[in-house]
């Protein structure tokens, strides 16, 4: 008979989503997870087996809970240009977010992950996502008169895609919530 666990499988996961979201994958040793969750090497493998099936179990926890922000920004505001306003307002107020780690946990591991399998999988997943909800707002706007009609709707998407990757890293690099917010305004103007 198998003995109970000694930890809360959700704590212990909510506090490996911090550490991956702050350290990133490649940066966390065995040993800074074992001590950042309270557990054992033992009960680390039993419960999430091993270091690359806990990072993925992190980032699914993580985007259930943080970028769906973004995500719904884009899904309920007013279709056209209120809608990427409203998605950088959530990407700014997600990317600096106190008592959390600056940036985003997806974003992060896009840029640094490249191994083929589930972890990539799950990436290439949310990018094409949030790519398509992109996409669909700059057409609504294209549509509506907000975005001129001669700018090349994909460059743009891409050009968006690339600010918002950009704004991950200056919230993880400087922790500055008006420098953020200055990257956003540019941004915004920019369309």
């Amino acid at each position: 008979m198998a003995r109970p666990l000694s930890f809360d499988p959700e704590q212990a996961l909510d506090r490996a989503i911090l550490l991956f979201w702050r350290d990133g994958f490649a940066q966390v040793s065995i040993q800074a997870i074992t001590d950042a969750l309270g557990i054992n090497r033992p009960s680390l493998y039993a419960t999430f087996g091993d270091k690359e099936a806990l990072f993925l179990k992190a980032l699914l926890a993580y985007r259930a809970r943080y970028p769906g922000r973004a995500l719904d920004a884009l899904r309920t505001a007013r279709p056209g240009r209120a809608q990427l306003v409203a998605l950088f307002e959530a990407v700014r107020d997600a990317y600096t977010e106190p008592g959390l780690p600056p940036g985003c946990m997806m974003m992060c591991a896009t840029m640094e992950w490249s191994k083929e399998g589930p972890v990539l999988d799950l990436l290439q997943s949310f990018r094409n996502e949030f790519i398509a909800g992109l996409r669909q707002a700059v057409d609504a706007a294209q549509r509506l008169g907000e975005i001129a009609p001669d700018k090349d709707p994909e460059a743009l998407t891409q050009y968006l895609i690339f600010t918002i990757r950009a704004v991950a890293m200056e919230a993880r690099a400087t922790k500055d919530r008006p420098h953020v917010a200055r990257m956003i305004d540019q941004a915004l103007g920019s369309l």
